[in-house]
């Protein structure tokens, strides 16, 4: 196995005098020398077992390494300070196919005892095959309910027989977010950019997931809108915009009276909690919109972005229709 240049290693302590039950620390393996003489044996992966011991002014250095530039920086002071005070630890590593296995103590270990950690590494081992069977089965699972949500998105606008039917895209992508466990949110829907006229038109679904009356907004005229709209020009794939406070206060009072509907504005009053974020997944002629009072993880923005592509689809074939109807007339 390669030695990376990053690596997780993950500690559980329940009985160690110096941390706290069950801590668990991840940290990332840079240019320790220690690190460097566990990656040397780790590279060759020859030898079930490997023990380091280190004392004196060698493990105070090493102490230093791991709290200046690991998580363990984090633990509480007084945690700190006993590992600074051990002047001695031992270290006994068993290499397997995913990483190693390791215990660590502050007193040399009897050799009956260590020598148990290359059977332990090989059971875990398995385990950590059949966790990596899981996870792989469960992303797949997962990714057969995102592209189900895509179909009814692709469903929906094949059925558009006018125009005016892209709003309700905007309620089913709302049922299909629910649907699939995304963080939850206040509402969704699109932005139409009307840079002649320098105005936005919105269409977006209440809490409970049906549609609102349109409203529109102006393109600038205070900071959160000028930055949105600069992030669209940019072509910025996700924007993310958190208001608070005074700031949150002064867009809601700016936007009210532009919005061309009591509904919208009674929302946006009633509803908008404190942070407000929004997120803005922009396209062509504008971004889907979500606004809510939770982030989102880094999972639920790429499914964003995954359903902004479905979404410029439905946005083609409303362009289809409408091109169409004026012909017609």
């Amino acid at each position: 196995m390669k030695q990376k240049a990053d690596s997780t290693h993950r500690y559980s302590t329940p009985t160690n005098r110096v941390l706290a039950d069950h801590v668990f620390l991840f940290l990332n393996a840079r240019a320790s020398r220690l690190q460097k003489k566990c990656g040397i044996y780790l590279d060759k992966n020859q030898i079930e077992l490997s023990i380091i011991e280190l004392k004196d002014q060698e493990k105070i250095e090493y102490a230093q390494w791991l709290l200046s530039k690991t998580q363990m920086g984090e633990l509480p002071d007084l945690d700190k300070a006993t590992i600074l005070s051990e002047a001695y630890v031992m270290l006994s590593v068993s290499a397997m196919k995913y990483g190693h296995v390791s215990a660590i103590s502050h007193e040399p270990m009897p050799m009956e005892l260590t020598k148990i950690l290359p059977r332990f590494s090989k059971v875990f081992e398995q385990t950590y095959t059949r966790f990596l069977d899981l996870q792989k089965a469960e992303a797949q699972a997962r990714e057969a309910h995102v592209q189900l949500s895509f179909e009814r998105v692709r469903a929906r606008t094949m059925a558009m027989q006018h125009s005016k039917e892209l709003s309700e895209i905007a309620v089913v992508m709302h049922k299909e977010l629910v649907n699939l466990g995304v963080t939850p949110f206040l509402n969704c829907g699109y932005v139409e950019i009307d840079e002649t006229n320098k105005i936005q038109y919105g269409w977006s679904t209440q809490p409970d997931g049906t549609l609102m009356e349109p409203y529109s907004l102006p393109l600038t005229g205070e900071p959160a809108l000028q930055h949105r709209y600069e992030a669209w020009k940019r072509r910025e794939t996700v924007f993310c915009q958190t208001l608070s406070g005074k700031d949150l206060r002064r867009h809601n009072a700016f936007v009210s009276p532009h919005l061309g509907s009591q509904q919208v504005d009674e929302m946006v009053k009633k509803f908008f909690p404190d942070p407000t974020i929004f997120y803005c997944a922009n396209f062509s002629h504008g971004y889907l919109s979500i606004i809510t009072g939770n982030q989102m993880s880094e999972g639920e923005v790429s499914l964003l972005t995954r359903f902004r592509k479905e979404f410029e689809q439905s946005y083609a074939r409303f362009l289809d229709l409408q091109k169409a109807e004026a012909q017609a007339k």
